[in-house]
C-alpha cells in the first residue's frame, strides 16, 4: 500500500472542483497513491447536458494524470452528490476525499450541512476531507497575526564582526517573506522561520542607511557612506534602528534615490531581476508578468523594458492606469481577461502573484518559452517544484525560483536607478513603531508597488 493509499476527488464543471483535482493529484504525486476521479452530476441537472464540454474536461484530467505519472480512475455518475460521494468513499475505502468546500476554515470547522461535513459525518470508513484551498501547513493549528507577536522595545546595540558593517538603519521595505517567518507557513518554511515559534526577535529583510562603523576587515565601506541591501542570509533584523551585516549583503546606495526608495529594491528587485534571467529575459520578445501591480510586479515589468523586451501586465481594474505608466506595453484586467484563454503565446511568464494552473501558463508558452514562478497561492508553489521538472524534459521549461540575494545584483539595479531606467514605486509608509501594520497590509495582498518603513 502506497502512504496516501487511496485518494478520491469529487468534481464538477466549476473551477472549485479544478482546483480540487490539482490539490489531489498533488497529493497523488506526494504520496504515491491511487487517485479515483468521480465527476458527480447533480440529480436536477439534465444527464445529456453539455456532454461535449464534460467528454473534453474528464479527457483533459486523465493526460494531466498521465503527465505527473499518476494511476487515475475516472467515474461519472449523476444523483445526489453527499450519497454519491459517500457511495464511493466506503466503496473504495479511500483514505483522502479532496472536494471544493469550505477551504479556508479548515476541515475541522466545515459547516453544518455542508457537502464535505456531511460526507465526514455520514462515511464508514474513516476519511480526511481535504478543501481544494486547504493551506500546507498543519490543520486546525493557530495561525499568528502579526499583531500578536510583534511589539517595539529597547535592546542591546547589535555586535559588529571584523567583516561586518554597523548600519543606522534610515529606511526599511515590508515584505511578504515576513508573514511568512512569524506564521512558519508553508511547513518547510519552518526550518529557516524555527519549529514552534519564531526564531528571529527582530525580523526584515531590506534596509537603506548610513554606515556608522566599519571592522577591520571590511574594504568596500566606511563610516558615512550610503548603504542599501539585503539581510536574510545573515539573520534578518532590518526593523530597528540599527543593524548589523557582513560587506557583501551591502551596496551604495544609488545616488539618485531616497533611503526610502532604497528600501524598497534589495528583496523585489532581486527577485525580479533573477526570475527574469531565469527565464532567459535577453532572449524573450514577448513577456507576461502576472501579479505586476505589487512590488516584485513593478520591478518586473521596468526591468524587462531595460531589456528591450514587449511587456504584457496582468493586474487587477485599480491599477491598470499605474502599470502602464511604468511601461508595461499591454495590461489585462485578471478580472475580465483570461490570458491562457486568449491565443497569445509569451517566450518569458514570470509569475509573482496569482493562483494559475502550470498547465494554464503552459499553454500560454511559446514552443521554447520558460515559465518562472517566484511567489502566488500554495497551488502554484506545489505545481512548480512536482510538475515543472516532469513539464520541462521538452523545448519549454517550467519551474520555480528561491531569490539569493547578492552583491552583484544590487549593484546592477544601482545602475538602472542612476540611469533613469528604474524606480520603485511605494504603496505606503509606515513609522518604525507601525511595523504590524505595515507587515498585515502587505499580506493582505493589496499593496500597489512597495510598503516602507520609515526609522
Amino acid at each position: 500500500m502506497s502512504p496516501l493509499g487511496r485518494i478520491l476527488c469529487a468534481v464538477d464543471l466549476e473551477k472549485a472542483s479544478e482546483r480540487a483535482f490539482d490539490r489531489a493529484l498533488s497529493l497523488a504525486v506526494i504520496g504515491r497513491a491511487k487517485l479515483f476521479v468521480l465527476h458527480v452530476v447533480p440529480k436536477d441537472v439534465r444527464y445529456s447536458s453539455r456532454a461535449a464540454e464534460r467528454l473534453q474536461y474528464l479527457t483533459e484530467l486523465k493526460e494531466r494524470a498521465k503527465t505527473a505519472g499518476v494511476e487515475v480512475r475516472v467515474e461519472e455518475q449523476q444523483g445526489d452528490p453527499v450519497r454519491v460521494i459517500v457511495l464511493h468513499a466506503n466503496a473504495r475505502k479511500v483514505d483522502i476525499v479532496v472536494l471544493g468546500s469550505n477551504g479556508r476554515r479548515g476541515w475541522r470547522r466545515l459547516k453544518e450541512g455542508s457537502v464535505a461535513e456531511t460526507v465526514l459525518r455520514r462515511a464508514a470508513w474513516p476519511v480526511l476531507i481535504v478543501p481544494w484551498d486547504a493551506g500546507t501547513g498543519v490543520l486546525g493549528e493557530k495561525q499568528t497575526r502579526p499583531s500578536e507577536v510583534l511589539h517595539l522595545e529597547e535592546v542591546p546595540l547589535p555586535n559588529a564582526g571584523d567583516g561586518d558593517v554597523l548600519v543606522r538603519v534610515q529606511a526599511a521595505s515590508a515584505n511578504a517573506g515576513d508573514s511568512h517567518l512569524l506564521r512558519g507557513t508553508p511547513l518547510p518554511f519552518r526550518l529557516v522561520a524555527g519549529l514552534r515559534k519564531p526564531k528571529f526577535k527582530i525580523i526584515g529583510n531590506d534596509i537603506a542607511g548610513r554606515v556608522e562603523a566599519a571592522g577591520r576587515n571590511v574594504t568596500q565601506f566606511r563610516p558615512g557612506d550610503h548603504v542599501f541591501g539585503e539581510l536574510s542570509r545573515c539573520g534578518f533584523g532590518a526593523y530597528a534602528e540599527f543593524a548589523v551585516a557582513p560587506e557583501k549583503a551591502l551596496a551604495l546606495k544609488p545616488a539618485n534615490l531616497s533611503f526610502e526608495e532604497a528600501a524598497a529594491i534589495p528583496t523585489a528587485g532581486c527577485t525580479a531581476l533573477q526570475g527574469l534571467r531565469k527565464g532567459r529575459i535577453e532572449q524573450a520578445r514577448r513577456v507576461l508578468i502576472n501579479g505586476a501591480s505589487g512590488g516584485v510586479g513593478t520591478f518586473a515589468v521596468q526591468i524587462a523594458k531595460t531589456f528591450g523586451s514587449e511587456v504584457t501586465a496582468v493586474c487587477s481594474t485599480t491599477n491598470i492606469d499605474m502599470v502602464r505608466s511604468i511601461g508595461a506595453d499591454y495590461v489585462l484586467d485578471y478580472t475580465k481577461d483570461d490570458f491562457a484563454a486568449l491565443g497569445q503565446r509569451y517566450d518569458l511568464i514570470l509569475a509573482v502573484n496569482g493562483d494559475r494552473s502550470i498547465w494554464d501558463y503552459k499553454r500560454a508558452l511559446s514552443a521554447d518559452g520558460t515559465y518562472t514562478m517566484t511567489a502566488g497561492t500554495n497551488r502554484q508553489l506545489t505545481d512548480a517544484l512536482l510538475f515543472g521538472p516532469v513539464l520541462s524534459m521538452g523545448r519549454q521549461k517550467l519551474g520555480n525560483l528561491l531569490m539569493k540575494p547578492n552583491q552583484a545584483d544590487l549593484l546592477f539595479l544601482k545602475e538602472l536607478c542612476e540611469a533613469g531606467k528604474f524606480r520603485p514605486m511605494i504603496d505606503r509608509r509606515f513609522p518604525l513603531s507601525e511595523v504590524p501594520a505595515a507587515v498585515r497590509y502587505v499580506e493582505d495582498g493589496r499593496a500597489r508597488g512597495k510598503v516602507v518603513i520609515t526609522v
